[in-house]
C-alpha cells in the first residue's frame, strides 16, 4: 500500500468519525468531499464500521466514558498531547490489536465533546500515530480494509455484546479501558 494512500485513509476515517461523533453527517456520507485536496479515499465500509463498532464500545461502557468526560484532567493538558499519551500507555499495557485502536479512538471523540474545537489536532496526533508509528501494524493487519473484514467476519450483527466478536473486542478493549482509567486517576 502506497504509504500517502494509507495515511489519506487513515485522515479521512478519523474526519468522519469525529464529524459523525460531533452530530454531523460524516465526510464520506457525501458527495462531495468536505476537503477539495484530500479526496475520499476511505472504503466506505470501513467509516460505516467504525461508527458501528464505536457505538458498541460506547453503550457498553457508557459510565466509564461519562467519568472521562467529567475528568478534570482532560482539561489541563493539551489534547493532542493527552492523546498521545493515552495511545502510548494503551500499547505498553499489551501491545496494539483493533479493540485498542477503537478504544483509543472513542477516547479521542469523547476528549474532542469534552475540550471542543480540537478536531483538527486530534486527527493530525492519531494519524500521525497510526501512519508513523504504527504504520507497519497497520499494513500486517490489511490496513483499514483488514479492520473492516475483522468486525464483519461474522457478520454485521455479531458485534453485541454476546456476539463472538464483542466477546473479543471487549476482552482487547477493556485492558485499554483499564489502563486509560489508571492514567487519568494518576493525572
Amino acid at each position: 500500500m502506497p504509504a500517502d494512500l494509507l495515511r489519506q485513509q487513515t485522515q479521512r476515517l478519523l474526519q468522519d468519525y469525529f464529524q459523525h461523533y460531533g452530530g454531523g453527517a460524516g465526510s464520506c456520507d457525501q458527495q462531495q468531499p468536505s476537503s477539495p485536496s484530500l479526496p475520499c479515499t476511505l472504503p466506505p465500509p470501513a467509516a460505516a464500521t467504525l461508527r458501528r463498532v464505536s457505538s458498541e464500545v460506547l453503550s457498553l461502557n457508557r459510565d466509564f466514558y461519562s467519568s472521562c468526560l467529567a475528568a478534570e484532567s482532560l482539561c489541563r493538558q493539551e489534547p493532542g498531547a493527552l492523546l498521545l499519551t493515552v495511545a502510548r500507555q494503551l500499547e505498553a499495557e499489551g501491545g496494539l490489536n483493533w479493540g485498542r485502536l477503537v478504544s483509543l479512538i472513542v477516547f479521542a471523540g469523547v476528549l474532542l465533546q469534552r475540550v471542543g474545537d480540537v478536531e483538527g489536532r486530534l486527527t493530525e496526533v492519531l494519524c500521525d500515530y497510526l501512519t508513523k508509528e504504527k504504520r507497519s501494524w497497520l499494513e500486517e493487519n490489511g490496513g483499514w480494509d483488514g479492520f473492516n473484514r475483522f468486525f464483519n467476519r461474522c457478520g454485521p450483527d455479531q458485534v453485541q455484546q454476546n456476539g463472538p466478536v464483542g466477546h473479543a473486542l471487549m476482552a482487547a478493549a477493556g485492558f485499554g479501558l483499564a489502563g486509560l482509567a489508571i492514567l487519568l486517576v494518576v493525572r
